[in-house]
Parts: structure tokens; C-alpha cells; sequence
């Protein structure tokens, strides 16, 4: 039931603010989700200047059901995350669910 509404939100927040990659991580990824769980979400997007601001906006604009932990990125982020071996990164990168990814 979760991750059928997890990936409406997704659904949603792609047609609003067209990111690269939306992943979801951490105990819902793994399966090890309790009922007191949330959904941890990260957004690959490109053009935004403040990521802070455009996950405000984000859970601005989308409502949901259920508590979530948002964090957005930009693609140069990661990639520098990625060479520099940044923990949270490789963490999302090699352990998380890709809900979806631009086609390229």
C-alpha cells in the first residue's frame, strides 16, 4: 500500500519538476521498514541553484500521506559525491531503489 503511494508521489513530483533520477533509500529500500518508518527520497535535478529551496518547494506543491525525508541533489552533486567516496551518496547510489530515471 506505501510504496503504491510512494510512487504516485513520485509520479507527481517527475510531471512538476522533471528530475534526472528520484531513489528511494533508506529502510523502506532495504526492507526493513517498520510502521513507524518514513520515505526517504532522493531527487537528481538538475538547474536549481539552492537544493534546500527546491525541496521546500517540492513538498510545497505535492501533498502526501505519509512522512518523508527529501533531500535533492544536483547531478554535479552526486558525481562529485561519487569520486570524493562521500558515504551518504555511495550509501543512496549503491543501496537504494531507483523509482525513476530520465531516459537520456
Amino acid at each position: 500500500m506505501i510504496l503504491r503511494q510512494v510512487q504516485q508521489y513520485v509520479d507527481h513530483l517527475v510531471e512538476q519538476f522533471r528530475p534526472e533520477r528520484v531513489i528511494l533509500f533508506g529502510s523502506m529500500a532495504e526492507g526493513r521498514a517498520t510502521a513507524d518508518s518514513d520515505v526517504d527520497l532522493m531527487v537528481v535535478m538538475a538547474g536549481t541553484q539552492n537544493t534546500t529551496d527546491s525541496a521546500l518547494e517540492i513538498r510545497r506543491r505535492i501533498p502526501r500521506s505519509f512522512p518523508l525525508d527529501l533531500v535533492v541533489k544536483t547531478p554535479g552533486e552526486v558525481r562529485r559525491g561519487m569520486q570524493g567516496r562521500d558515504g551518504f551518496i555511495c550509501s543512496v547510489l549503491e543501496r537504494g531503489k531507483v523509482l525513476y530515471e530520465k531516459r537520456r
